[in-house]
């Protein structure tokens, strides 16, 4: 069950929600223009579709996505965290009100990492309403229980990432090693070990204590991943290498294909869309 939710993940991709934005810290500045918002236990797809059958949205904005654990984690806290780890959650019962609809949730691991006072998945929202409500509506109205038995869920620990200064799409990381490419940092696995049945607070930054404005489209992050890896390969090839072009795969998504483009021109690339319909893809080569 713990592997499937792992492998499930890279089918995530939900309609958008919200990205808060504040002052910039070392954890936030742009590291090969891709910036790390914020780290959370992502549900898959299939789970997503699990807790919404037993919790309805009803409000017209859905996310059940993801339980924030940091917001903005300075390099030092980021290196320890167990990205890619799975995380069992058992939902404790649902609030809502004329904004929005959450579950408040119990983690079985990590519970040290996550500072909320009370961890949660905003399940729905209003139209136009912000999913940071959810905070204050479980500071402020009793729990309701859902109907049957206990819901348990499983999700993955991973990175929403962004890229470039418009940060229209983001995307969820659930390998170190992809968090390592493309946040250019090395995680120290001894330390990522964390204790998974600890309970108690922990000095990460308060997602509560951050406004909140709109947020991007969560994407998969494999796709773009490995285009960012034959960028650098076109830009920096090894001496082997004599490849002049790369044509990355018309399964990219129209919006994975305009980040790529962007992607590509930060690196100094040349880069061109060729062909139509499902047969279209991105084309990249050096500048002479």
């Amino acid at each position: 069950e713990i592997g499937a939710a792992a492998t499930q993940l890279a089918s995530l991709a939900v309609s958008p929600a919200t990205r808060r934005a504040d002052a910039p810290n070392r954890a936030s500045q742009p590291r090969s223009g891709w910036t790390l918002k914020y780290v959370g236990v992502f549900l898959d797809d299939a789970t997503k579709a699990q807790l919404l059958e037993r919790v309805p949205a009803c409000h017209t904005d859905v996310y059940a996505d993801h339980v924030t654990l940091v917001y903005k984690p300075d390099d030092e806290k980021l290196r320890t965290l167990p990205v890619g780890a799975p995380c069992r959650l058992t939902v404790l019962g649902v609030a809502s009100d004329a904004t929005a609809q959450a579950v408040e949730v119990r983690l079985h691991a990590f519970a040290d990492i996550c500072r909320n006072e009370h961890p949660h998945i905003t399940i729905s929202c209003r139209s136009g309403g912000n999913p940071f409500h959810s905070n204050f509506l479980l500071s402020n109205t009793a729990l309701a229980a859902i109907d049957g038995p206990a819901l348990e869920i499983t999700g993955v620990v991973s990175f929403y990432c962004l890229y470039g200064s418009d940060q229209v799409c983001g995307v969820v990381v659930d390998r170190a090693e992809d968090a390592e490419l493309l946040l250019g940092l090395s995680f120290n696995a001894a330390s990522a070990s964390v204790n998974a049945n600890a309970t108690d607070g922990s000095s990460c930054i308060d997602p509560g204590s951050v406004a909140a404005t709109s947020r991007p489209t969560l994407r998969p992050a494999a796709p773009l991943v490995a285009a960012w890896r034959e960028m650098q390969r076109l830009r920096d090839p090894p001496p082997d290498d004599s490849a002049e072009e790369v044509r990355l795969p018309a399964t990219l998504t129209s919006e994975e294909r305009r980040l790529a483009h962007a992607m590509a021109e930060d690196m100094g690339l040349n880069h061109v869309s060729v062909g139509a319909g499902k047969d279209r893809c991105l084309v990249l080569s050096r500048k002479q």
